[in-house]
């Protein structure tokens, strides 16, 4: 049996983190010796490679809970529209995120 685990991105990685974090806790295993494939989308998906890499669910969840004000610093204006950009610039500075990524991933 193949078993897989795909996780949903939102809430700024801090719920998505703590999902495996609590497998975990509840089965006293790690959350690899669970499941063949972790995926995910968004930032989801940078908490599973993060996984793939050896990092803990734990140690995501305090990545999220610490860095994640620096990496999700809105820029520019809001619309009401699920939070798009108005001037058509990205959420969030992708700068943020690979500066924290290699500090975390080294």
């Amino acid at each position: 049996m193949f078993r897989s685990l795909c996780l949903d991105g939102g809430i700024k990685g801090i719920f998505t983190a703590a999902v495996p974090k609590r497998i975990e806790e509840l089965s006293k295993d790690k959350i690899t010796d669970h499941f063949d494939l972790i995926c995910g989308t968004s930032t989801a998906g940078i908490l599973a490679i993060g996984i793939g890499l050896g990092r803990t669910p734990a140690e995501w969840l305090e990545f999220y809970r610490q860095r994640g004000p620096v990496i999700f610093r809105r820029l520019g204006a809001w619309s009401e529209n699920g939070g798009c950009s108005v001037s058509g610039r990205a959420k969030f500075s992708h700068d943020n995120l690979r500066t924290e990524m290699v500090a975390i991933l080294k």
